[in-house]
């Protein structure tokens, strides 16, 4: 059990055999004697302390948790835009394919190969690039990780905002030729 003043800090720790609700009072009653003017608050049993000083580390995993599960459901969406867009351009195709004879199986193996296998790249690709970055970060001092945040953070605006900036760069030669 802990007896923590506000003002100063102190931190009084009991340990007991008994319930711990049970030392409350008489410790408090034991304070009071020693000085009268000593407030005693926070009276917590050992898992309660505990708790309290891991509820904001949960709450950061909780966080990051949701975040992580949000960019899944949002990659998944994307996926299957992409891959119906995809198989709605090449309706046509497949059609054909099932009026020559081609079984069931094959069509849905083509249209899944050719779906799934920018999807496996990019797994491929992010593991590698995971990894390699992870040892990289490893291999780095506390300011150079600052520093590297930083530009991970600044790199992907900056190339986000050069596509508008090439397209609208260009505008003005295609409005020439379109005269």
């Amino acid at each position: 059990m802990f007896a923590k003043n506000q003002q100063s800090g102190a931190t009084l720790a009991v340990r007991g055999i008994r319930d711990a609700t049970s030392f409350a009072l008489p410790i408090q009653q034991l304070v009071q004697q020693l000085d009268p003017e000593l407030p005693v608050s926070d009276i917590l049993t050992m898992d309660q302390m505990i708790g309290k000083s891991t509820l904001d580390a949960s709450f950061d995993a909780m966080l990051v948790l949701a975040f992580a599960v949000l960019s899944l459901v949002l990659a998944g969406v994307g996926l299957f835009g992409v891959l119906s867009y995809v198989i709605a351009r090449r309706t046509p195709e497949i059609g054909i394919r099932v009026a020559l004879g081609a079984q069931r199986e094959n069509v849905l193996k083509l249209v899944m190969l050719d779906g799934l296998r920018p999807a496996f790249f990019g797994l491929a690709f992010g593991i590698a690039g995971g990894i390699a970055a992870a040892q990289l970060i490893r291999s780095m001092s506390d300011r150079d990780r600052n520093f590297a945040a930083g530009r991970c953070h600044c790199l992907p605006h900056s190339c986000l905002a050069r596509l508008p900036a090439r397209s609208n760069g260009r505008t003005p030669s295609r409005i020439k030729h379109a005269n």
